[in-house]
């Protein structure tokens, strides 16, 4: 894999983002919980929490392999990618995983109304037509996010899922960010008010400026476990080498 992170990063960021993610729709899992779910596999709490929320969590790793496998290949998004994101995203949550919606739907609080579901199809071939074009073109990483956010922010506005646009949508963003070996956007669940202000306002600078101050953060992080994971592959690989010195003054 030619993406620039390691595998302790992207456990940690995986576990961060979908707890972030999830909990931004309500979920009410702890970090505590969503680590042990992605992480061993189990269910260690002292609460009741429902099955769906506990599949919210866990349809992360799905989700989150394919887009590192999608991203390494530099796979150009596409209608097809994003209804399997989806489907990751959504299996045994909604009736309609990986599929778009059937009938009309509405955000709550919006003063304007989604994509029919006729529109749908034909707008989501358009959008990844025009942010392919977008970020191709990008001259700078600030322009390269912003393309990235404002497509995001149409995308929510079209709500092309009758469930599980929010979760998808801020996965696509990543995908796009790995893409470019860039750190991952995690989007709190403590901002939630400030994210959803973005996308009623439709205040794309606002946006990209939360969006370069979280990413500088990201990055102090990612490169800690970088170099952790750099300074141990030189340790075993002096072991090594010592192993094998060994071997040959016997």
């Amino acid at each position: 894999m030619s993406l620039n992170y390691s595998q302790k990063y992207l456990e940690d960021v995986l576990v961060r983002f979908a707890y972030h993610s999830t909990g931004i729709e309500g979920n009410s899992m702890t970090l505590g919980e969503t680590r042990s779910v992605l992480l061993d596999g189990v269910i260690k709490t002292a609460a009741q929490r429902s099955l769906r929320e506990i599949y919210e969590v866990d349809n992360h790793k799905a989700a989150f392999h394919r887009l590192l496998i999608e991203a390494d290949k530099q796979t150009p998004i596409n209608e097809s990618l994003i209804l399997d994101f989806h489907k990751d995203l959504t299996q045994n949550v909604v009736y309609n995983a990986g599929h778009f919606k059937e009938s009309t739907n509405y955000i709550g609080g919006a003063d304007f109304q989604t994509a029919s579901p006729e529109q749908v199809p034909f707008l989501i071939r358009q959008w990844c037509d025009n942010l392919n074009y977008q970020l191709e073109n990008s001259k700078n990483e600030r322009e390269y996010l912003r393309a990235l956010l404002s497509s995001h922010v149409q995308f929510e506005q079209y709500h092309p899922f009758s469930d599980g646009n929010g979760r998808t949508g801020r996965l696509l963003i990543n995908f796009e960010l790995a893409k470019k070996n860039m750190s991952f956007l995690v989007i709190a669940r403590e901002d939630r008010p400030e994210y959803v202000n973005f996308l009623a306002d439709n205040d794309i600078e606002k946006f990209v400026d939360y969006a370069e101050n979280k990413l500088k953060e990201e990055k102090k992080r990612r490169d800690s476990f970088n170099l952790e994971a750099q300074k141990q592959a030189e340790f075993e690989k002096q072991q090594f080498e010592m192993l094998k010195k060994k071997g040959k003054e016997r």
